[in-house]
């Protein structure tokens, strides 16, 4: 992963140049929407309790006019950046009870450069015009106006002792271009402002500001080099005339940066009563605005990168490149590079490049439609043939018969029975024994006849039974169907890519700064993807269905619409 990423990404949103705004990480550096904040408050309300002259100098076109228009707005007063047109003071107030003077160029042989002297009270250039008279043109009313007032006055006027009350500078701005390097008039110049500087206050009132210009596609047009000579050329003729350090800054006069830091020093250099409560409106209110916008800003360029992204399919090309991995890299190095120290951010872009991949092959799985077919099931099966066998065929008839049982009777009968005779004589002349009828119990068995049922089994036929017995012989027979994955489809990125995007893009924002991302960067998107869920886990079912049906730019327009919903309001 590499910064390329993000500058690959911005190919896609050249038609959105409010996106690639946003993709340009000097309008997320806190610093920069300090300065934008301070600018707005420097216009509305009262900052300091007394007015503060405040003076900015300089050769021409090193950015003194642009500055003045930065801090109003517009571009009203004359600048060409190439040529001399301030043949007189611009001046103008401001709410913040700052005022501005813009003065013609000092230095490099500039045809007004007298004008400047005077104002600032440097003795005038012996082999150039000398100025009597000029005009200040005052911008003070214009935004509710639309008018520019102006005023000739003398040089006698504007030097006097009254006049000097209320436009003696407090403060001078000294502004350098370094891509047009500190040449030896600039050097003269400056040594002339800071000699008279300290005769008439002893103490340094000059704050330095190196202006970097930028080229059409954004590139610097310093070297380091330039700045660094700029920086050594200032200060070798500071210290002819103070000890010390001068105070030196960088701006970008065009767009409004380093006004912040020109404030700090400010507020370093004059006397409290002068500054008020300032630097508690720079470090508090100031400093809380700047941390919420460039939150909102982050968000805001989430939300287009995630909208966009949504609409196309999950295995786009760019270049040869994946384009989901490209983008998610895209918003690592983007998070990293506005959350995160600078020294940890290079190092920090290599090594979680493996970790990014993982979570943008992760989407492209989970958006993936499979495409199936239907297969045939089939069932190996033996060939049968039919046996065919007689079997007897029984029923079962009920027949009635009578059955003799006996039972056993105790009867008493007389029956005649031979006694033998106890008497002798009788037994010698009758016999030994003689006939007798006596009573006599027995037992008979006694035959009783009854009627019984029973089932008899009787033949009443044959029958055939068939069996299937197996041949040997098998064959395949089709029992049903099936489905069958042949292949993938990619989706569109839909309500997955946006989640997993806004992990990312959120976990790094939402991070405490002090984690190490390359130990803790599945931790961090686990944690940005629990928030992401809470807040637009409803509308994936609307997400989906409108990357799927609709329009890319409709679906893309509408899905912005629901994330600034959640993420912003």
């Amino acid at each position: 992963m590499s910064s390329q990423a993000l500058e690959n990404l911005k190919i896609l949103f050249q038609d959105c140049p409010e996106v690639l705004r946003m993709l340009d990480l000097r309008e997320l550096d806190q610093s920069n929407l300090t300065d934008q904040q301070l600018r707005e408050e420097m216009k509305k309300r009262k900052l300091y309790p007394e007015p503060i002259n405040f003076y900015a100098t300089g050769r021409t076109g090193a950015g003194k006019t642009s500055l003045g228009n930065s801090l109003l707005g517009s571009g009203i007063m004359e600048s060409t950046g190439r040529q001399d047109c301030t043949s007189g003071i611009q001046y103008f107030a401001m709410a913040s009870n700052l005022r501005y003077f813009d003065l013609p160029g000092g230095g490099s042989n500039e045809e007004f450069e007298n004008i400047n002297r005077v104002a600032l009270l440097i003795p005038q250039l012996e082999d150039e015009k000398e100025v009597n008279e000029f005009i200040v043109f005052d911008f003070s009313d214009h935004a509710a106006t639309g008018q520019v007032s102006s005023q000739k006055v003398t040089v006698t006027e504007w030097q006097s002792v009254e006049n000097q009350k209320y436009v003696s500078p407090d403060l001078i701005l000294y502004v350098l271009a370094p891509h047009g390097q500190f040449l030896r008039e600039d050097k003269k110049y400056l040594r002339a402002l800071l000699k008279s500087q300290k005769a008439r206050r002893g103490e340094n009132r000059v704050i330095f500001a190196l202006n970097i210009h930028r080229n059409r596609d954004g590139s610097l047009k310093p070297t380091p080099q330039n700045i660094e000579d700029a920086r050594k050329g200032i200060t070798e003729v500071y210290q002819e005339i103070y000890s010390g350090t001068p105070p030196i800054v960088k701006i970008d006069s065009l767009r409004g940066e380093g006004i912040n830091q020109i404030t700090e020093l400010i507020c370093e250099i004059l006397p409290p009563e002068k500054i008020g409560n300032m630097r508690q409106v720079l470090r508090e209110e100031l400093k809380q605005f700047a941390e919420a916008e460039r939150s909102r800003r982050y968000r805001e360029a989430l939300i287009y990168i995630a909208s966009r992204l949504a609409t196309y399919t999950v295995d786009t090309q760019f270049g040869n490149q994946s384009l989901l991995k490209e983008a998610y890299a895209a918003i690592c190095s983007y998070g990293i590079k506005i959350f995160r120290e600078e020294d940890v951010i290079a190092q920090a872009e290599k090594e979680l490049a493996d970790e990014v991949s993982k979570v943008a092959e992760e989407s492209k799985q989970k958006r993936q439609k499979v495409i199936t077919e239907k297969e045939n099931i089939t069932e190996r099966r033996e060939e049968k043939q039919t046996k065919i066998t007689s079997v007897p065929e029984y029923d079962w008839e009920k027949i009635t018969d009578t059955e003799t049982d006996y039972i056993e009777i105790e009867q008493t009968r007389l029956v005649t029975d031979s006694i033998r005779r106890k008497n002798p004589v009788a037994r010698f002349l009758f016999g030994e024994y003689k006939k007798q009828e006596v009573l006599k119990n027995e037992t008979i068995m006694k035959p009783i006849k009854r009627t019984v049922e029973r089932l008899e089994k009787r033949l009443v036929g044959m029958r055939e039974e068939r069996e299937e017995i197996g041949t040997g012989k098998y064959y395949d027979v089709v029992v049903g169907q099936r489905d069958k994955e042949v292949g993938k489809k990619a989706l569109q990125g839909g309500y997955d890519v946006i989640e997993d995007l806004l992990a990312i893009g959120l976990g790094i924002e939402l991070a405490d700064a002090q984690k190490d991302l390359r130990t803790c960067f599945e931790t961090i998107v686990k944690s940005g993807r629990v928030q992401v869920q809470m807040m637009i886990s409803r509308y994936k079912e609307q997400i989906n269905q409108l990357v799927e049906s609709s329009p890319p730019d409709q679906a893309e327009d509408v899905i912005i619409r629901i994330l600034e919903k959640v993420l912003i309001s």
